[in-house]
C-alpha cells in the first residue's frame, strides 16, 4: 500500500497507541517501559528502512547537496520556478493499468521510461479545463505515433478533433496514425458515476465523526488524563 494513505492513519494510530500504553502504566510500570521501548525499536526500525529505500524521494524533497541535482538547486531559486519540474521526471511509475497478458515488473519499468518517459521530450504539454492533458506535436510524415500518455479503462482520447480508440500497449500507452504536420491528443478520464457518491458519502461520514468527537469531548480529556 502507498505511503500516502498510511499517513492518514497513523496520527489515529498513535493516539491510540499512547491512550493504550498511559491505560497499562497506571497498572505496571514495568509493562509500560516494554511497550515504548518496543515501539521506538519499530520506529526507528521503519525509518531507517524508508530513508535508505526512498533516497529518490529524500534527494528530491529536501534538495541535498549532490553531484546530479545542481540544476535542480539551482531552479529552485529561478524567477521561474516552472523549470524546477524539468528536473523531477522520475522514470519510477504510479499506478498502471494491466492490457492484455501481465507482463514482470521489470518490463513494466522498461516500458514507461522508453515510451512515457524518454518520448516525453518530442511533445508539448498543457492542461485543460477539467482535468484534461492536451499533447501537441509535429510530424514529418504519416505514420504510427507512440504517444507518452497512460490511458485507463475510463479513459477517452481525441486526436485532431476526432474521437478515437487507439491500441495500447501492455501498460495502457497508446498509439495512433498521425498525418503529416500539426497534430494535437487529448485525453480525458471520465470519472465512473459512483465516484462522487462515494466523496459524498466520505465527507458526510468525516461531518459525523467530527460532530461525535465534540460531543464527546470531555469524555476523550477525561481519558487523557
Amino acid at each position: 500500500m502507498p505511503r500516502r494513505f498510511v499517513i492518514l492513519f497513523i496520527p489515529l494510530y498513535l493516539v491510540g497507541v499512547g491512550i493504550s500504553a498511559e491505560k497499562i502504566s497506571v497498572k505496571s510500570t514495568k509493562i509500560s517501559m516494554a511497550v515504548y521501548a518496543i515501539l521506538g525499536i519499530v520506529f526507528l526500525s521503519n525509518f531507517n528502512n524508508t530513508t535508505r529505500l526512498n533516497n529518490f524521494y529524500t534527494i528530491n524533497s529536501l534538495m541535498l547537496a549532490t553531484k546530479d541535482n545542481r540544476g535542480q538547486r539551482k531552479s529552485a531559486n529561478d524567477r521561474r520556478l516552472s523549470n524546477l519540474f524539468n528536473y523531477l521526471n522520475g522514470s519510477t511509475s504510479d499506478y498502471l493499468p494491466q492490457v492484455g497478458k501481465p507482463i514482470s515488473k521489470k518490463k513494466i519499468k522498461s516500458l514507461y521510461k522508453k515510451e512515457v518517459v524518454a518520448n516525453n521530450k518530442n511533445f508539448r504539454h498543457k492542461v485543460l479545463s477539467n482535468g484534461r492533458l492536451k499533447l501537441s506535436w509535429k510530424a514529418d510524415k504519416n505514420k504510427k505515433e507512440i504517444l507518452p500518455m497512460v490511458m485507463y479503462k475510463k479513459s477517452k482520447l481525441e486526436l485532431n478533433n476526432k474521437k478515437i480508440v487507439p491500441h495500447k500497449d501492455s501498460i495502457g500507452v497508446p498509439t495512433v496514425h498521425v498525418k503529416k504536420g500539426y497534430n494535437q491528443a487529448i485525453l480525458n478520464y471520465q470519472a465512473p458515476k459512483w465516484f462522487k457518491s462515494i466523496l459524498v458519502i466520505g465527507c458526510l461520514a468525516w461531518v459525523v465523526f467530527i460532530f461525535i468527537w465534540f460531543r464527546k469531548k470531555d469524555k476523550f480529556k477525561s481519558v487523557l488524563k
